[in-house]
């Protein structure tokens, strides 16, 4: 006999439960031909037209940590039926994978007890300080979830009612990833660059060149470039100086070379120094010549991090590297500033430090508190607290400015003079954010669209005195305008949180007015734009890609 229409044989009940979470479910009819429970949470209703019960759980799964894993989603499968099967082919319990990973597994007559599903491991979680900020542990997508059909099967014989033949239950189960942040930063990167031009009273013309990289307070690279001409003594040479961390110490080599009262000069010095470690690079210009510096090497940080992952912590500081090591768009910044800076005698130092604060929370899945008779459900939760400036930042500046525009020699009454007029002060701002960043359930983020509030300084003061047909004239004006950061702090299931903003030179002007003192007459106010509002730098922080 192959098929059985006449003897009862009939699955009565199924009963699936997970140990993790303690959680059970069960049913004696189809339900799947009911419609789905009012307060199901979106992400399961699609499913209740096909399965009798739901049941989500947690589980842990294998990744670099050779510690053998703890929680395990455990099943437990029991079913009843009517009578015994006369085939002895039922009850049948079958669990089969709807994806590639484990395998399909029946049971006879049997309750089924302790069946382990481990969360879903890729080659990705296996790696070991990755970098990229928080991407490679913000794993909330569907990819992540493994899908089980759980089905019980009788003949479908009954001597009363109607029979069932099938039920049925989904499982789905998530990686149990309950993630513990806490980090704080100090200033710990800062960036300055100088040049400056400057005569002695011997005739001895010197330029400079210097640059430096903080972390942590500590010296992290140097680098000068200094050139002395006189060419009334046929002097011209250069020195340049480069320090490199050398196993526990620090070297500085010095070089010199040139013309020196017009013989050759070479001068060579080398010191070596245990202490802190620092890593030095070095950058040289001659004379209106510039060269783009670049950090080749760059070691990784220790401010304060810790990172968990189901309670074991999880190597990080890679991963803060990449929020700070925004060297490329920090030098770009800089080198649009000097764009504008007339070289008339001039200096100019930036200093910028970046993403300087604490910032901490959880995140991950639960067995949460929404569940009903058909279901249990996981939700994703995210409370991060940030506090934080994204960016600070100082442009000090000093240089004279041609200011002999048309007007301006018109109210002087002269066709053609030269008007230098000194500028001097600083251009200084940032942008913070202090804002929690949190989920509510499965609906979604809460807050997650935060300002990132910039200002900015000008304290560039304009100052000169211009000699026309022998009177003389003060100068006094000032700058509008600057540097400039605004973003937002961003965040949602398929992205971690972080910065999308943007630099930019907001309208920048140079004003001034001209008196004389000794007739008290005063002209009006000049002004004139240096550039209009010009963008430096778009993207996120942390990123490892910008834009320009």
């Amino acid at each position: 006999m192959n098929t059985n229409t006449t003897i009862p044989c009939d699955v009565y009940s199924l009963v699936v439960s997970e140990a993790i979470s303690n959680k059970s479910l069960d049913c004696s009819k189809k339900l799947r031909k009911e419609p789905f429970p009012a307060n199901a949470p979106n992400h399961l209703k699609n499913y209740f037209s096909t399965y009798d019960l739901i049941l989500e759980a947690v589980s842990e799964y294998k990744t670099s940590d050779p510690a053998p894993l703890k929680n395990v989603a455990s099943l437990s499968i029991e079913t009843s039926s009517i009578w015994t099967c006369p085939l002895g082919k039922h009850i049948l319990i079958a669990v089969t994978p709807l994806g590639n990973y484990d395998a399909h597994k029946t049971w006879l007559n049997t309750t089924v007890q302790g069946y382990k599903i481990e969360g879903l491991s890729t080659e990705k979680d296996k790696a070991v300080n990755i970098g990229k900020w928080l991407s490679p542990f913000w794993v909330f997508g569907d990819d992540y979830i493994k899908e089980f059909r759980i089905d019980a099967e009788g003949c479908g014989v009954r001597d009363e009612g109607d029979p069932l033949t099938n039920l049925n239950a989904l499982v789905r189960v998530y990686r149990k990833d309950d993630y513990e942040l806490y980090f704080k930063i100090p200033p710990f990167k800062k960036i300055k660059r100088s040049r400056a031009g400057s005569v002695d009273a011997k005739g001895n013309k010197v330029i400079s060149q210097s640059e430096s990289l903080e972390r942590g307070g500590q010296m992290q690279s140097e680098s000068s470039s200094v050139r002395t001409v006189n060419k009334k003594e046929h002097t011209d040479y250069t020195t340049e100086t480069l320090g490199a961390k050398d196993g526990a110490g620090y070297t500085t080599l010095s070089e010199s070379s040139g013309k020196k009262k017009n013989n050759d000069y070479v001068a060579e010095s080398e010191k070596y120094q245990e202490g802190r470690g620092s890593v030095t690079v070095n950058d040289s210009t001659d004379e209106g010549e510039e060269f783009l510096f670049e950090l080749e090497r760059q070691d990784e940080i220790k401010p304060t991090v810790s990172l968990k992952r189901n309670g074991s912590e999880v190597n990080f500081t890679k991963a803060i590297n990449d929020i700070v090591n925004l060297q490329y768009t920090l030098m770009q910044a800089w080198n649009d500033i000097k764009e504008w800076v007339p070289k008339i005698g001039w200096s100019a130092e930036l200093e910028i430090s970046l993403m300087v604060g604490t910032v901490s929370g959880k995140w991950g899945y639960r067995v949460g508190n929404l569940h009903g008779p058909r279901f249990v459900a996981v939700e994703r939760y995210v409370d991060i607290f940030f506090n934080m400036d994204v960016v600070t930042y100082k442009a000090s500046v000093m240089f004279g400015v041609d200011f002999g525009s048309f007007d301006v020699l018109d109210w002087f009454g002269v066709g053609k003079t030269e008007i230098i007029l000194k500028v001097e002060g600083s251009i200084s701002g940032g942008a913070s954010v202090s804002d929690t960043i949190k989920t509510n359930g499965q609906q979604g983020f809460t807050g997650n669209d935060s300002e990132v509030k910039g200002n900015s300084s000008v304290d560039l003061f304009v100052q000169g005195r211009v000699m026309v047909v022998g009177y003389g004239y003060e100068a006094k004006g000032g700058v509008t305008g600057g540097l400039k950061f605004e973003g937002k702090l961003t965040a949602d299931f398929d992205n971690p949180p972080a910065v999308d903003g943007k630099f930019f030179f907001e309208e920048t002007k140079i004003y001034a007015r001209f008196y004389d003192a000794v007739e008290g007459e005063r002209s009006k106010q000049y002004e004139r734009i240096v550039f209009k509002r010009k963008n430096i730098w778009t993207g996120k922080i942390p990123n490892t890609s910008q834009n320009t």
